[in-house]
């Protein structure tokens, strides 16, 4: 059995490197980023599967972990915006040059505020937060000051399709309600349906922690169901995959930092090959955030002049005709 495993993971990194190309053939590694409540396992999902292309043992890239367990924890890891270019979590030199994805790490964001968080996503999609930007700091601009102001404060006039977001990764827990408010807002800013903004990203979800949840329960098979009915993927299950992180929960004895773990490699490498793939493209990729918040912010100035001209040319006649009767 360990045997039949091993070879289906060379396997599937083997499908993996025809997926994503050489860099060398004009193949340019995408952007995907992986969003979810606090605590949910992104940044665990990232070194798991940074793990399960490696020769040899899982390393720690992004910092996982947290205060607590559950709902409820104090604290959590990642704080800050962090892109792992395959240049930096690709170990194995028979991926040297292929065009593996840049996976992108965030905070956890909450239900919150959905029309702010809608557009902090928007500026993530378009690529105009910084490397190393405070997610949340973004967040408490925005409920302080403003949608508007924060959109002006964090708005980059040069941006490359190069940093836009390419591939959307919904993660959430089995163990924990799916974060409906959340995923309603990924929903309206990666595959927008009015006609301002057209720019359409390919979203996949990723449910973990399974092996903590009775997999036969109603409970789970609901919860299952209301992540497929969110992200409107019913009818398409190979857009969203289940797997377990590499964790201390998983592996007590800490046989990641000395090998890897197939069993737990194979769902996410099958899972990464689906979401790699050339099918999904995103639509209008050339249109910028910049483009359209000038549209906006040319239009706001245009109505907000209205008034006061209108009232200058009032005046003016007034006072033309206050003249004329006075000349009489």
């Amino acid at each position: 059995m360990e045997s039949y495993l091993a070879s289906e993971r060379i396997q599937l990194i083997t499908n993996l490197k025809d997926v994503v190309g050489r860099t060398c053939d004009g193949r340019r590694p995408m952007n995907v980023v992986f969003i979810g409540s606090p605590a949910c396992g992104k940044s665990s999902f990232i070194n798991s599967f940074s793990a399960s292309i490696a020769d040899d043992y899982w390393r720690e890239y992004a910092f996982s972990g947290g205060q607590g367990v559950g709902r409820g924890v104090a604290n959590q890891i990642t704080v800050r915006l962090k892109r792992f270019k395959p240049t930096e979590y690709v170990t194995s030199k028979r991926l040297q040059g292929y065009a593996l994805p840049t996976l992108i790490d965030i905070s956890g964001l909450h239900e919150g505020e959905g029309g702010l968080t809608e557009e902090i996503l928007r500026l993530l999609f378009y690529g105009q937060l910084k490397e190393n930007t405070n997610i949340m700091s973004v967040y408490k601009y925005g409920k302080e000051r403003g949608l508007q102001k924060m959109r002006a404060k964090y708005w980059r006039w040069f941006t490359n399709n190069s940093d836009k977001v390419d591939r959307v990764i919904v993660v959430a827990s089995a163990t924990e309600p799916i974060p409906q408010g959340l995923i309603n807002s990924v929903m309206k800013a990666a595959r927008p349906t009015g006609d301002k903004y057209t720019r359409e990203i390919p979203v996949f979800g990723m449910l973990t922690k399974f092996d903590q949840v009775d997999e036969s329960s109603d409970e789970f098979k609901n919860r299952k169901a209301t992540l497929f009915t969110a992200l409107s993927l019913v009818g398409v299950s190979h857009r969203i995959g289940q797997c377990v992180n590499y964790c201390d929960t998983i592996d007590p004895d800490l046989t990641r930092t000395k090998q890897t773990l197939p069993d737990v490699d194979i769902p996410i490498l099958r899972f990464m090959n689906v979401v790699c793939g050339s099918q999904y493209e995103v639509i209008n990729p050339e249109e910028s955030y910049r483009s359209i918040y000038f549209h906006e912010a040319a239009w706001d100035l245009l109505t907000g002049m209205v008034t006061p001209v209108m009232c200058l040319v009032l005046c003016f006649f007034i006072s033309c005709a206050i003249a004329m009767l006075l000349v009489k």
